[in-house]
């Protein structure tokens, strides 16, 4: 099931609620409402919108990381459920769940790059169009900084991932990162993925996305 392609992933009329997490961001309550839309391959969406007002909703639901939601998700005019979203939906800044039956340990980026499964990329290619450094490899995803966002991307792609969604980033956030959104976003477009971008404003990237959409 995870080798088909997205031609297009639709929603109609989407309600979700849930509390998104992410290392080093301040969790909180986001919810999207009545939520339609239609996302196509090779372009990057910027989802302009303030703190718990839908993009970061958005994008934890496409990662298939919402228990549930009401509405209508198709891929490919095919309907799918929560956990079917993450065959091919990448939360962007996270890699692998870590693990050990007893003792739970996470994978170095290394790791997670070689133990990928699409025969559509090499690991080395992937490190090169990454900029992955070398001397981090071997670290695990948290040890190796703001480079954590070019290592899961990459890491995402060797697992056969095709949507790749952030979390909801602030002005603060896209200045820090801003560079790393820019490249990895241009590879994702000429890799064929649809790229969720959620954001307090537009006014660092405007150039790198290909359509805006306001929650409000």
């Amino acid at each position: 099931m995870n080798t088909y392609s997205i031609s297009s992933l639709e929603l109609r009329d989407v309600t979700v609620g849930c509390k998104p997490q992410m290392m080093n961001f301040r969790s909180g309550e986001a919810r999207l409402e009545h939520f339609t839309y239609r996302f196509l391959p090779g372009r990057t969406y910027g989802i302009v919108c303030g703190p718990g007002r839908g993009g970061w909703a958005l994008s934890y639901l496409l990662s298939g990381l919402a228990a549930k939601f009401e509405g209508t998700v198709t891929i490919n005019s095919e309907v799918v459920l929560p956990n079917e979203l993450r065959i091919k939906g990448w939360y962007v800044g996270r890699g692998l769940p870590a693990a050990g039956k007893f003792l739970k340990k996470e994978m170095t980026v290394r790791r997670q790059l070689e133990c990928g499964t699409s025969n559509q990329y090499k690991v080395d290619e992937l490190v090169n169009r990454f900029e992955l450094s070398a001397s981090r490899l071997d670290r695990e995803l948290r040890y190796v900084s703001n480079e954590r966002w070019n290592a899961s991307t990459a890491i995402g792609l060797m697992h056969g991932k095709q949507v790749f969604c952030y979390p909801w980033l602030d002005e603060v956030w896209v200045e820090a990162i801003g560079m790393r959104l820019e490249h990895c976003s241009a590879a994702l477009n000429a890799y064929g993925c649809i790229t969720i971008l959620p954001v307090q404003s537009l006014s660092r990237i405007e150039h790198i996305v290909d359509e805006v959409i306001v929650i409000t």
